[in-house]
């Protein structure tokens, strides 16, 4: 994992932010949840409260913790931070698990490669985004 990203087919958007350094194994679930945070934000400021959102990730330590809502004391503030999200617009989130290879733009995303994923999707705007810093500190608490 070189980057983080996620897009949204139905506003034919996606973002990026390349990751400072190589991510070490143990850090990809956090990172993939991470972006799940970002895309929940994402979504409610952009006004899409009272909505259905669902999201697809090839991270299956992702996918069942928040779709059971349930996490190891190490990740529950992240998820704490999803859930207040989704509470304070409203947002019903699903999300599903897809392999990289059928979900190939979000693949090409999140190994910092978006011309990659332009070539793919060419109507696609790309632009990048930085996690708030609280967000990438919140394993430290």
């Amino acid at each position: 994992m070189e980057g983080l990203g996620f897009w949204s087919p139905t506003f034919d958007v996606a973002f990026t932010f390349p990751i400072p350094f190589p991510a070490p194994n143990n850090a990809i679930f956090f990172y993939e949840s991470l972006i799940v945070l970002y895309a929940i934000r994402w979504v409610a400021s952009h006004g899409y409260n009272h909505s259905r959102l669902a999201i697809h990730s090839d991270n299956n330590n992702t996918v069942h913790m928040f779709n059971t809502l349930s996490a190891t004391p190490h990740y529950s503030r992240l998820l704490r931070l999803a859930v207040d999200e989704l509470i304070i617009h409203d947002i019903d989130l699903r999300v599903y698990h897809i392999s990289g290879v059928d979900n190939k733009i979000a693949d090409l995303l999140s190994r910092n490669a978006p011309g990659a994923a332009l070539a793919l999707r060419p109507s696609m705007k790309i632009d990048s985004f930085t996690p708030p810093a609280h967000w990438l500190g919140v394993l430290q608490k």
